[in-house]
């Protein structure tokens, strides 16, 4: 029986519910607000780049104090969330509707996704939080657990990478030129990477500093 509490001592922890529920929340705010484009000196982005790379700190946040291994657990979880999201917000978008009703062309807007869009955000999702995580960890082996700037934005890059590499790769591809798909990449990496940087690092930096301290009272 304590063997048991030991192993699940996690799933009762109330900081590991609060940065997990964070991070998969996040990620779905993210989604959800890429509805909405946004135009910075003449580059189109959707507006949820700006709220991406906090869960991608959160993330690092979840590895540094519990391991891959947990961590992973929750991205898979965050996984099912989305794509629960997904499904059920295509049932109730086909749902009847009464005639006074006029928001169905707003909804449709929010919530229309083609598959090409989900099956580009589910796995740029699963691939780019994973490699976060795992270069997180690696990283933190090669340092022997120092320079937790270095991993945070080192574990950001590659992880944001993959992410935008496949999410712009799929969701756009035969909609937009090859030159232009190029363009949102580097650039959706490059503002995700500066964003952590300069917000996440500083965050991260905060939780583990408070949540470790917690930990070893």
């Amino acid at each position: 029986m304590k063997d048991l509490n030991k192993n699940n001592s996690c799933l009762i922890d109330t900081k590991f519910m609060f940065i997990s529920v964070m991070f998969i929340s996040l990620m779905l705010i993210s989604n959800l607000l890429a509805c909405k484009l946004v135009t910075i000196f003449n580059y189109t982005l959707p507006a949820g780049v700006f709220i991406y790379p906090f869960s991608f700190m959160l993330g690092d946040v979840l590895t540094e104090l519990y391991g891959f291994k947990i961590t992973r657990k929750v991205i898979w979880t965050g996984f099912i969330v989305q794509a629960s999201l997904v499904l059920f917000s295509t049932i109730a978008l086909y749902l009847p509707y009464p005639s006074y009703w006029t928001g169905q062309e707003a909804f449709k807007t929010i919530f229309m996704m083609t598959p090409q869009i989900v099956l580009g955000s589910l796995l740029a999702f699963l691939v780019g939080t994973t490699t976060n995580s795992a270069i997180m960890v690696k990283v933190k082996k090669w340092t022997k657990g120092k320079f937790l700037w270095i991993r945070t934005v080192l574990s950001t890059i590659i992880g944001e990478f993959f992410d935008s590499l496949i999410f712009v790769s799929i969701a756009f591809f035969g909609r937009m030129p090859l030159n232009a798909i190029i363009q949102m990449i580097i650039l959706q990496i490059i503002v995700k990477t500066l964003i952590e940087a300069a917000f996440g690092t500083p965050l991260a930096y905060m939780f583990i500093n408070k949540f470790k301290n917690k930990k070893d009272k």
